[in-house]
């Protein structure tokens, strides 16, 4: 079990290089000057090469990226273009908040999960049961191939339609 987890850890290092250096191009790609939107929009020719040169964006996109990459290996992610503030605070002031958002959505979508469950396991086969797993087997989550969720929701549906044929 170490193993597999030091494999997939192992792993993950050349992605996340690899989204880093996407990011990174991506932002470079975008249409606009970061130094002239620092500087503001009165700002002089002589301020905004200031402003470049303060940010490093007069440097080449090789050391631009090895600058970025050594900083983020050292917890510095810059500061905000817009609000002039490190980049860790801002991050700092919306993670709790963003925390209990997440911790709340997990409780509730939890005890729908496990009241929804109790309701198919008391009422086996029955309208609630079915209506359960054919919401289940239509997403089909990814786990089963496109051919073996039709079939299922085809017999799902089938049984649906026979039942409320029978009851009303």
């Amino acid at each position: 079990m170490l193993q597999y987890l030091v494999k997939r850890l192992l792993g993950l290092i050349p992605t996340l290089a690899l989204v880093a250096l996407l990011v990174f191009l991506f932002v470079h790609l975008l249409p606009g000057d970061p130094a002239r939107l620092a500087a503001g929009p009165d700002a002089t020719p002589q301020t905004v090469a200031l402003v470049r040169q303060d940010l490093g964006l007069d440097k080449s996109l090789p050391e631009q990226f090895v600058r970025f990459t050594t900083g983020v290996l050292h917890g510095d992610f810059g500061r905000s273009l817009r609000t002039k503030r490190p980049v860790n605070a801002e991050i700092a002031e919306r993670f709790m908040p963003t925390f209990w958002l997440t911790v709340t959505s997990m409780a509730w979508s939890v005890a729908i999960g496990m009241l929804i469950g109790t309701l198919s396991a008391v009422w086996r086969n029955r309208w609630p049961d079915r209506l359960h797993c054919k919401r289940s087997y239509g997403r089909g989550g990814g786990l089963w191939d496109r051919r073996f969720r039709d079939r299922q929701s085809k017999r799902i549906f089938r049984r649906c339609a026979r039942d409320i044929r029978r009851s009303g």
